[in-house]
């Protein structure tokens, strides 16, 4: 079958960070992730920095420019701020659209990230087989995906920096730690110092509840004590990636692929912003 390859630039209005990427997708082939690049993250509410954006998302007649995330302000700002000389930024018209099943109490409430990672995770999900994701964000989101492929819900914790950022403000004498500083590298368990001890409390107590939330989540998916496949994504990955478990897999980017995946599967998905 001959490639349909259509070129997207995909845009992720997180709580904390703008990401932007181009994403390279073939319409004829559904097992395989978007290849994404020329990947631009910016901190919310700083000036977006067209320039740079012209430099490495213009050039193809056949790209689209779409936008969806967890943060409608930020939405609408790109739709008031977005160059005349760039695609048109289109929206997600319907989430009910989404190719994807949602299993849980209450569809129109579970955060389109959670969903758009859960659609990815789906495309390298074995046949046949659960999968788990975690998502490294301002939340941390510990999410499962049935052995159909359906979104069943999850966990939900602080990140990293929002831990960080709570423990400062809510006591008289904590510091707060930057994310580049606890990204910095895997702290001892054994903190020496304040900084060091809070450290190491958000890193291993981040990383014990979510080992513990995997085995719970993949002993009722699969009643057995097989391990689960599990993908890691999200901006605080990068501590992880230090001493990733067996049996994990590491994509970075997997909120911009699955983005892009149902725009290519769904054509109609995305429409012009209103």
């Amino acid at each position: 079958m001959t490639p349909q390859i259509a070129t997207l630039l995909v845009v992720d209005a997180g709580n904390t960070r703008v990401k932007f990427g181009v994403c390279r997708c073939d319409a004829s082939e559904n097992s395989r992730l978007p290849v994404c690049e020329h990947i631009k993250a910016i901190p919310r509410g700083e000036e977006l920095p067209w320039d740079e954006l012209r430099e490495h998302f213009r050039g193809h007649d056949d790209e689209r420019a779409i936008v969806t995330g967890s943060h409608p302000p930020t939405i609408h700002r790109l739709q008031n701020e977005w160059p005349r000389d760039l695609p048109p930024l289109n929206a997600l018209v319907d989430r009910n659209w989404l190719p994807i099943s949602i299993d849980v109490e209450f569809p129109e409430r579970v955060g389109i990230d959670r969903l758009l990672t859960a659609i990815a995770a789906n495309v390298v999900r074995p046949k046949g087989e659960p999968i788990i994701v975690v998502d490294t964000g301002t939340a941390l989101t510990v999410n499962a995906i049935s052995d159909e492929g359906a979104f069943l819900g999850g966990a939900i914790l602080p990140g990293l920096e929002l831990a960080a950022r709570a423990l400062h403000q809510y006591t008289a004498l904590l510091p707060e730690l930057q994310l580049n500083e606890l990204l910095a590298r895997v702290p001892d368990v054994i903190g020496r110092h304040t900084e060091a001890a809070i450290s190491s409390g958000l890193y291993w107590g981040q990383r014990g509840a979510v080992r513990e939330l995997i085995d719970q989540m993949g002993r009722t998916l699969t009643n057995d004590e097989k391990p689960s496949q599990v993908l890691l994504t999200g901006g605080s990955a990068r501590l992880w990636t230090y001493d990733l478990p067996d049996g994990w897999m590491h994509e970075p980017h997997l909120t911009l692929q699955g983005m892009a995946h149902a725009a290519v599967t769904v054509p109609d998905l995305f429409g012009p912003v209103p």
